[in-house]
């Protein structure tokens, strides 16, 4: 089994796909990463069979959709089959001090 999801290791998306599968695989399914979660939704047809780890907050600006709007537009092709909540990492919060330009950024994932 292969569990598809956001890379690197280091996102929380690895981390609770870890989880997953400690849980539901004893930890014997295979962890693929990804460089977005639009590279694996875009190329659902390659990974027949295989598991999706995503979140349930997840937006995406490319595809023009949240994961409600894509669960709905892809139920031929996904079956939703667990949700579960897990620990996130800390997040921080910093600020330039000498910034004039009055624009804040942020992480896509926490926008």
């Amino acid at each position: 089994m292969q569990i598809h999801t956001l890379g690197p290791t280091a996102t929380d998306s690895y981390a609770a796909a870890q989880v997953y599968n400690h849980r539901n695989w004893q930890d014997q399914a295979v962890i693929v990463e990804h460089p977005s979660f639009e590279a694996i939704l875009t190329d659902l047809t390659a990974y027949s069979g295989d598991q999706l780890v995503i979140p349930a907050a997840f937006k995406s600006d490319t595809l023009n959709a949240s994961w409600g709007d894509i669960h709905y537009a892809l139920l031929s092709q996904l079956t939703l089959t667990s949700c579960f909540m897990t620990q996130l990492d800390p997040l921080v919060v910093l600020q330039r001090v000498n910034a004039d330009n009055q624009i804040g950024y942020t992480h896509a994932a926490t926008a």
